[in-house]
């Protein structure tokens, strides 16, 4: 009987396991079924949010303000959808279930991101549509809009409050957990986001630093340094023209000029230099004003440039910026050609006619000067009155410095402070100590124009990353474009001295290769056009091993270099990569996502 008990309780309790079993089945059924019904309402809405994204910032990139604002609404009608289907009692459960969870929690966050970026982020912005055109740093007559440019600073700074935010937000999921399409998605909002923060970013720093640069609060004096690719520089070309440029009260004036070859050379450096620099550069980098930038540090160089110019001219100097004809194209797409001596130059033939022809054409090198001269004045005149385009010129100026061709330091401490850290500093030492940061530096070594010939590319990867170490591996390909008949080119593009130089013949070019390595990290690895070089010799430059090269180029030579290097300990961040910019409108300049 007992017996006959314990056989009926434990069918009992097994049947109902199995109802318990089969109600939790059709929960998770009807609570997955749900799920994805509402999902695919998700799916609909946040689509309709990334278009209306990409029409708002081109509509803002484009200056038309009332298209960006249809768009915002548009934008937010869409994201606040979205974040309300995720933000309820059953998606939160969702949440929780296996194989669904992360995704679901991935699109919640992501739908709540897009809503407060949309109202937080974008809406200032859009509140103070004056400001947020190009039309808001656009000069006319050589007058500054000082005032409309500060009233973008709380804006600019509210709005990458809220880009900063959602970036912190979104780095809480790893994508890797996500299912494919999705993970690809949220990739990309994550960057576009980012991407979002950094330019809001730069907008603010610039609304914050442009008054008291531009002389709203005293007058100031900076220097205004025109490269030239043609000879190659770690800093981005040589400087050939220097100009002095004054502002008051948002006016801005150029008022005196020289080459830098009228500098001449000096017996010591004007400068005292360190032992480092002198192990890499020589005593020229202080004794030659055309040879200041064989550091890529512009801050380092322009010191060596106020010096040079104070010895010569007197007065103090209040900073230095760089330009090269390269991005003088990209503001000629903007401005429209210019005239210079009956030649006019437009965004298509600038480069070559400032470095080649004027080389190719004019023997004379004072005459090749005067000539270069004039380009660099009439281009500022051209972009100080604000001619054609606002917008095309902010767009052609941004490319100059992400592409490093357009640098600036301030001597001011205090609009030093805004300046660093950012792109257009061009500092060695990264702000983020975490980011390991990769230079590939070159340098003419024949005082030649030949660089107009010189084609290189950079790629670096990040292969694996162990207790907080990253290994990466880089690829430097230089090709030489000079005519098979380059020996019979003029001495002002051959170099007037390589006939002086055993080792180099009229029509190669040499180039001095400078890999620089991440802060207390180690180079190995190293093979040199198919030849491993076991133990390269490295030397320092402010805590970064640096492998110097020189790669001599005969007319339609390729010479690859490969190598790896071992990041110190901590430095698991994504990579930066610096590259020395050259004549064609591309860069190498880049961001490596992080193997760690």
């Amino acid at each position: 009987m007992a017996e006959r008990r314990r056989r009926r309780r434990g069918a009992t309790r097994r049947r109902r396991l199995r109802r318990g079993g089969l109600v939790t089945l059709a929960i998770v059924v009807v609570l997955g079924g749900w799920a994805l019904w509402t999902a695919r309402g998700v799916y609909e809405d946040l689509q309709t949010a990334e278009q209306q994204a990409r029409v708002v910032r081109a509509a803002l990139g484009e200056g038309d303000v009332e298209r960006a604002e249809r768009a915002l609404g548009q934008l937010r009608e869409a994201s606040d959808s979205a974040a309300d289907r995720t933000d309820s009692l059953p998606w939160a459960i969702t949440e929780r279930v296996p194989f669904l969870g992360d995704d679901a929690a991935a699109l919640a966050t992501v739908s709540s991101v897009l809503s407060e970026v949309a109202r937080d982020g974008v809406e200032p912005l859009l509140a103070s549509a004056a400001q947020v055109t190009g039309d808001a740093y656009a000069p006319s007559g050589g007058q500054f809009p000082l005032e409309q440019i500060a009233a973008l600073e709380e804006p600019a700074e509210q709005a990458n409050a809220a880009f900063v935010k959602a970036t912190e937000r979104l780095a809480e999921h790893d994508p890797g957990d996500l299912v494919g399409p999705l993970a690809t998605a949220y990739l990309g909002l994550r960057d576009q986001v980012a991407s979002g923060a950094e330019a809001l970013d730069v907008a603010a720093r610039a609304a914050r630093l442009m008054p008291s640069f531009l002389g709203a609060e005293q007058d100031r004096r900076y220097l205004y340094v025109f490269l030239n690719n043609a000879e190659a520089r770690s800093g981005g070309g040589l400087p050939g023209n220097v100009s002095l440029v004054e502002a008051k009260d948002g006016a801005v004036d150029l008022v005196e000029q020289s080459s830098g070859a009228a500098f001449g050379r000096r017996d010591e450096p004007v400068l005292p230099l360190s032992a480092e620099e002198e192990a890499l550069y020589g005593t020229q980098l202080g004794t030659f004003f055309l040879d200041a930038n064989f550091t890529p540090d512009l801050p380092r160089a322009a010191e060596l440039w106020r010096a040079h110019w104070q010895e010569r001219f007197g007065g103090e100097l209040d900073g230095v910026f760089t330009v090269d004809p390269v991005t003088l194209s990209y503001l000629l797409e903007a401005t429209g050609p210019i005239t210079v001596q009956g030649v006019e130059l437009n965004a298509t033939n600038v480069v070559d006619v400032v470095e080649s022809l004027v080389y190719l054409n004019q023997p004379d090198p004072l005459v090749q000067d005067e000539f270069l001269n004039q380009v660099a004045e009439t281009a500022f005149d051209a972009f100080a009155d604000g001619a054609g385009d606002p917008v095309g010129l902010i767009r052609g100026l941004v490319r100059g410095v992400e592409e490093g061709r357009v640098r600036l330091h301030s001597f001011d401490a205090e609009d030093q402070a805004v300046v660093a850290g950012t792109a257009i500093a061009g500092e060695l030492t990264p702000a983020d100590p975490t980011r390991p940061q990769v230079g590939v530096y070159l340098n003419d070594g024949t005082g030649s124009k030949m660089s107009y010939y010189l084609e290189h590319q950079v790629e670096v990867a990040a292969l694996d990353c162990q207790r907080n170490r990253q290994r990466l591996s880089g690829r430097l390909v230089l090709t030489s474009t000079a005519p098979a008949d380059a020996a019979s080119l003029p001495e002002a593009v051959t170099g007037y001295d390589v006939v002086k130089r055993a080792e180099i013949e009229r029509g190669q070019q040499a180039v001095v290769v400078q890999l620089m390595a991440p802060a207390a990290s180690r180079v190995s690895n190293v093979v040199l056009d198919g030849e491993p070089t076991p133990d390269p010799v490295l030397t320092d430059l402010a805590g970064r091993p640096v492998l110097p090269l020189t790669v001599v180029l005969s007319p339609g030579q390729r010479y690859e270099v490969t190598w790896q290097m071992s990041t110190a300990a901590g430095q698991d961040g994504d990579t930066d990569l610096e590259v020395t910019p050259g004549r064609l409108p591309t860069t190498s300049n880049a961001t490596i996502s992080t193997a760690c």
